[in-house]
């Protein structure tokens, strides 16, 4: 969507965050990673929060993952 904003950064990674009028929630995304990483909060805080509970989880399981597929 064109309306994404990067709003959060944290530990190298961006996040973006739209309003979901339908919904009455806020969406969001880490920006920049080949998988669709989603989280979503009532307040801007929240989503924050989810955010960075989000990329931490990312790092820890693209970690685990490192030199899992070599050759």
């Amino acid at each position: 969507r064109k309306d994404k904003k990067r709003v959060f950064y944290y530990k190298g990674f961006y996040g973006s965050l739209v309003p979901d009028v339908e919904s009455d929630r806020l969406l969001g995304k880490i920006e920049g990673v080949e998988e669709d990483i989603v989280y979503q909060g009532k307040t801007v805080k929240e989503c924050e929060q989810r955010f960075r509970e989000a990329v931490s989880r990312y790092k820890k399981i693209r970690g685990s993952l490192d030199g899992y597929f070599d050759p």
